[in-house]
């Protein structure tokens, strides 16, 4: 079964996906390598933090 993008969207903001575990609220280096490198991660934040910036910026339209 193929991915969409939802699911390929939640494993690129996953820190887990990254190689991380959280434990008592903290951010630690997992024991399985990470399954999306370093910049592959950083990078998809980055784009993410600009489509909010550039929804938050834009007018707004009334519905009909």
């Amino acid at each position: 079964m193929p991915f969409g993008k939802d699911t390929v969207c939640n494993k690129l903001k996953n820190r887990f996906y990254h190689g991380q575990v959280s434990y008592k609220g903290e951010w630690h280096p997992g024991q399985r390598p990470a399954l999306i490198v370093e910049d592959t991660f950083d990078r998809a934040r980055t784009a993410r933090e600009k489509q909010t910036k550039r929804r938050m910026n834009a007018p707004m339209t009334p519905r009909v």
